[in-house]
């Protein structure tokens, strides 16, 4: 009976571990990338748990599916404030996808569930996994004794003007949020994630990565200076509705998606988003990629002229002209020339 007890005991104590190391990882997990080169991960419901058809169904690649985006992820990030990456979806997911070579790609975000008025922004770069917007490595508001001081890793070095969305925080006097009251910022930083420009995340593990804003399209005035080009969109909100962009880009390279709603922005109070009809529901929606190989053409040079001439001689293609031999005497001089011989 004794052993039994304990056998069971122990049971239940490897299963509470294991429930409490899960619950440690979910609380953990940030960044999480789906991949658009992968098969597609289906989901199947609404964030409410209704059923839903994922438009994915049936593909082998270049195209995955969310029920968690806010309609407020995206436009937050092209605030002076910036936005919290943890809400593009609830998931804090981004998309990924892998160019070998030079490429025409297009891109649609669709929402299969209206109100969430899709947006998105493609950076040259990968975030570290399960990265925070605000670590140690990497923090959101530095302080030291209430007084704000510069990030180590996301301020530029003086002298140097700050402009809104230029891929800096100004994390010691605030210059774009509204500047200090004594030590304080009037407008903390929210996040890091901008919509318009080039940002930077680490994990709790100490990677680190910066990503390079490319492109946008949404239907928010764009500020950037950070180079990269916005595609003005729209602000439809009804299912089957959304954006689309077609950028040539560079092989080699490994890029972001960051996709969520433009909808209404959201603003942060006591650690909560309101107000309820901008920071609720979760809403179901797509990205799809397609990819067009770019076929460089090979400059001409005298060099390969000469080269490809000298080919096309030695496969007989141009032969050097021949003294005629036909015409009216020709048959006459040849029975000429064999009498003589």
């Amino acid at each position: 009976m004794a052993r039994s007890v304990a056998r069971r005991w122990f049971g239940w104590s490897v299963l509470l571990a294991m429930s409490m190391v899960m619950a440690a990882a979910r609380a953990e997990a940030h960044v999480a990338y789906n991949d658009l080169d992968a098969p597609p991960v289906l989901v199947t419901t609404k964030f409410d748990g209704t059923a839903i058809a994922d438009p994915c169904q049936g593909m082998t690649s270049g195209c995955q599916s969310s029920n968690a985006f806010t309609r407020f992820g995206w436009i937050n990030g092209t605030l002076p404030a910036l936005g919290d990456s943890h809400f593009l979806t609830v998931n804090a997911e981004f998309w990924k996808f892998h160019l070998d070579r030079d490429s025409t790609v297009t891109i649609n975000f669709t929402q299969a569930q209206a109100g969430l008025d899709p947006a998105f922004s493609v950076y040259r770069g990968l975030l570290p996994l399960a990265g925070h917007d605000d670590v140690l490595v990497d923090p959101l508001n530095p302080t030291s004794g209430g007084c704000s001081v510069d990030s180590p890793k996301d301020a530029h070095a003086a002298p140097y003007t700050y402009q809104v969305h230029d891929g800096y925080r100004d994390t010691l006097s605030y210059s774009t949020t509204g500047g200090l009251t004594g030590c304080l910022p009037v407008n903390p930083y929210i996040g890091q994630f901008d919509a318009f420009a080039s940002f930077s995340m680490a994990n709790t593990a100490g990677d680190w990565a910066r990503i390079s804003y490319l492109a946008s399209v949404g239907a928010t005035t764009f500020n950037g200076h950070d180079g990269g080009t916005n595609t003005a969109g729209n602000h439809n909100s009804a299912i089957g509705t959304g954006e689309t962009l077609t950028l040539t880009l560079p092989g080699g390279f490994d890029y972001t998606i960051a996709a969520g709603g433009e909808a209404c922005v959201a603003t942060l109070s006591g650690g909560a988003y309101g107000p309820p009809s901008c920071a609720s529901p979760r809403l179901y929606g797509t990205i799809s990629i397609t990819k067009t190989s770019v076929t460089p053409v090979p400059a001409v040079t005298p060099w390969g002229i000469a080269v490809l001439v000298a080919g096309l001689l030695a496969f007989g293609v141009f032969t050097l002209p021949r003294r005629r031999r036909d015409g009216p005497l020709a048959g006459t001089r040849r029975r000429a020339h064999r009498i003589s011989r």
